[in-house]
């Protein structure tokens, strides 16, 4: 599993912390299955900062 793989391999690891983002493999007809990240809680507590001027 690809997953697994992974964790080996220490690429990702397993973790819980407000700022962890939920990942998926989404797989396609044909297609090797590629690593889908979900940032959207991420997103919510990053502040964006604009340079003045």
């Amino acid at each position: 599993m690809e997953i697994q793989r992974m964790l080996d391999l220490k690429i990702v690891e397993v973790g819980e912390s407000d700022y962890t983002s939920l990942m998926i493999f989404v797989e396609a007809p044909g297609q090797d299955p590629r690593p889908c990240v979900d940032y959207r809680g991420l997103n919510e507590v990053t502040r964006t900062e604009v340079a003045g001027g």
